[in-house]
């Protein structure tokens, strides 16, 4: 018996009019769709777009008629189109990789195959398009301006690596002794592989297994025995990747293969993903026995209707769970990973070959209204969560609590607002907080709450931009007090505090004097050769007569004091001693018409760095050039993490910034920036470093 399993459908949508669709309005649903359906960003480095494959009938007594066009988007993407409008117009696009006709998945090219038996029974018998279908055509050749603005939403991609069936992958997978070869690692062991990374569950496996095949032999696992490295698995294997990592990859991908009873064979190899369709070895059984996913469950497409399908696996992927998926076409049953959607209830698949061909397609059938369905034989292995990442979501400050005036009347209406960076591993849904606070941490005044109770909530590794909006303050008696930032999960959760991370802060110092709020704002970006500190002169029913600060080692008995009667002044603390603890309190000398007095800031305290600090060699990143005239070039050399880069003036006014993929590089246009100084910090998993730029 032969085990064929590896990747699963694609889905396509639904059509209008009878008619055939010639290229030319083929080409305008493909540029209006991509147009509706990408970012900005997206839509701007899209160059242009080309016909690079039109499927055409080659049978002689049906005709010459066209199942889908295929058009590639510079530098990268594709949309297929369909070739009859009685079929949904577009049956799949992505925006990560190109269409290669000459180099189709397998599991793409069986998709492929049925969407085409589809198109042709449809074809063959008049079948008419749908409500649905006409209304979709229609969108697309006639938008309105309200449907081009419409705001998408979904979820972006979980599974982030790129893996495949060989080379490397395979290391490990048994050798032909004919052929010198060795056996691929099959669809099934390559999606399961890509979620357990995912996960980063086990460390070690349980128990063990084996079995024998008829061509080579034994094969065993001893999963209980192996320590997994994550921490080495890179986004994808290349000829220049460590053997490490390469061996860390073929570990697990082996292990999984032994887990299903893989029918190896240097061109293929299969197993079965569900225990619906054979019992006890399958991906499922594997996962739960020898992985410890023991909440998994599997179900099948024809046992659910459309809407309740799709409800499944969207609740699914909202919660940051990928699901193992797999269909039945012409040419056998294949299995991959569904790990996103978008607005138009498109579905991601990362089929497991290197990324060629990953994208978002419609997993319904292209004709509601005819009898056959090529999605009949879909099914999915889901509730795929490792135990120790129940409710494990964890926010960070991802930017400085920032006002929108440095000072400003009690009773004035104010901004506060920030960024919140989700660092775990499923998503968050509650509601943020931002509130005064004294200095025992008490709350004293709630300023406004953002909720993010949306089907989809904050996803792992995505950050979001906060805003709370106060009509002002009264009522506070003069002194220091602090703003923060808060969150819970549900309303019957307690608040707890977003944590700080790096440079970020949460914690908005501001001092009440009189009617007037004063804010001082934490000291960062200090240099091992200076500090500058900045303040300005506000006005309220108090008189500020002066203003200064005061610093002294951490070790000193006596403070050094600076003060100034102007408006404004600088002050710039020189040949501060590396390694060196220190501490400065601000100031302000006030008039109340009748008294003298002095209020104090918070006490600030921070230790210089060594004078190499900024020189320090980190490998993982590569800047290029420094100093730099036009175009800065960094690169993240980590296989395994990817980083948040954010861009700095001298000042601290965030620049520019972005997130850099594992392997990834980005390049900034800084020919428009001032001359100066800048500072470039990035943050991961690992930690925070920073690295000094000079613009001329």
């Amino acid at each position: 018996m032969k085990y064929i399993l590896g990747f699963v459908y694609i889905g396509l949508v639904t059509c209008l009019y009878a008619s055939p669709v010639d290229t030319n309005v083929a080409q305008t649903i493909a540029q209006r769709f991509m147009q509706t359906n990408l970012t900005a960003p997206s839509l701007k480095n899209m160059l242009s777009m080309h016909l690079v494959h039109q499927e055409v009938s080659t049978q002689k007594d049906a005709g010459n008629f066209t199942y889908y066009y295929v058009y590639n988007m510079e530098p990268k993407g594709y949309v297929i189109v369909s070739g009859n409008d009685n079929v949904l117009p577009v049956l799949g696009y992505s925006h990560e990789s190109s269409f290669n006709p000459e180099q189709i998945p397998v599991n793409m090219k069986s998709f492929l195959s049925e969407v085409k038996r589809e198109i042709a029974y449809i074809i063959e018998y008049e079948v008419e398009a749908s409500v649905e279908t006409r209304q979709a055509w229609n969108q697309l050749l006639a938008p309105t301006q309200q449907q081009q603005k419409e705001t998408k939403s979904g979820v972006a991609p979980l599974i982030k690596t790129k893996w495949s069936q060989s080379p490397f992958y395979n290391d490990l997978c048994p050798l032909d002794s004919n052929s010198n070869r060795r056996a691929v690692t099959g669809c099934v062991a390559t999606a399961m592989a890509q979620v357990i990374n995912y996960w980063k569950y086990p460390e070690k496996g349980f128990s063990h297994h084996s079995y024998v095949h008829e061509d080579f032999g034994p094969l065993q696992a001893s999963f209980e025995n192996t320590n997994y490295r994550y921490d080495l698995m890179p986004v994808e294997l290349r000829s220049t990747t460590s053997s490490d990592s390469v061996n860390a990859v073929a570990t697990l991908m082996f292990h999984c293969g032994v887990a299903v009873e893989m029918n190896y064979g240097i061109n293929e190899s299969g197993a079965y993903l569900d225990e619906y369709t054979v019992g006890k070895q399958s991906a499922e059984y594997a996962l739960r026995t020898y992985f410890a996913y023991s909440n998994l469950k599997s179900e099948q497409r024809f046992l659910m209707g459309d809407q309740a399908w799709i409800a499944l696996l969207k609740s699914q992927l909202q919660a940051g769970q990928p699901v193992l998926y797999r269909g039945q076409g012409g040419q056998g049953g294949h299995a991959f990973v569904c790990d996103g959607y978008d607005a138009n209830n498109f579905f991601h698949f990362n089929w497991g070959w290197g990324g060629s061909s990953d994208g978002y397609f419609a997993i319904t059938s292209l004709n509601p209204d005819a009898y056959y369905d090529f999605t009949s034989y879909q099914g999915a292995v889901y509730d795929i969560i490792a135990p120790n990442q129940s409710g494990d979501f964890n926010l960070v400050l991802f930017d400085q609590l920032n006002l929108s005036a440095s000072s400003v009347q009690c009773e004035t209406p104010f901004v506060l607002t920030t960024k919140v960076l989700n660092n775990g591993s499923l998503p968050f849904k509650g509601e943020f907080r931002a509130s005064i606070v004294n200095t025992s941490g008490n709350e004293i005044i709630e300023l406004g709450r953002v909720s993010i109770l949306d089907s989809i909530g904050l996803l792992p590794d995505t950050d979001t931009s906060i805003s709370f909006s106060s009509h002002g303050v009264s009522g506070i008696a003069a002194g220091a007090y602090k703003i923060k930032v808060f969150y819970r999960k549900d309303m019957n959760q307690e608040w707890h505090v977003v944590t700080n991370v790096g440079h970020f802060v949460n914690e908005k110092v501001i001092t009440f004097v009189g009617d007037i709020v004063v804010v001082t704002d934490s000291v960062r970006d200090i240099t091992a050769q200076s500090v500058s500190l900045h303040a300005h002169y506000i006005e309220g029913c108090a008189q500020i007569v002066a203003m200064g600060f005061k610093w002294k080692k951490e070790s000193d008995d006596s403070f050094i004091t600076a003060y100034a009667e102007d408006s404004v002044f600088d002050f710039t603390l020189t040949q501060l001693e590396p390694q060196t603890s220190y501490i400065c309190i601000p100031f302000v000398n006030i008039y109340t018409g009748s008294t003298y007095g002095t209020v104090f800031g918070t006490e600030i305290s921070f230790t210089t760095a060594s004078l190499a600090l900024e020189q320090r060699d980190f490998p993982e990143i590569k800047i290029y050039p420094n100093p730099v005239k036009e175009k800065l070039n960094i690169e993240n050399l980590s296989e395994n993490e990817p980083v948040h880069m954010q861009l700095f003036n001298i000042t601290g006014q965030l620049m520019y910034a972005c997130q850099l993929s594992e392997s990834g590089s980005q390049s900034i246009a800084v020919d428009t920036f001032a001359k100066g100084v800048y500072f470039l910090r990035f943050l991961s998993r690992s930690g925070v470093i920073c690295k000094k730029v000079i613009i001329e």
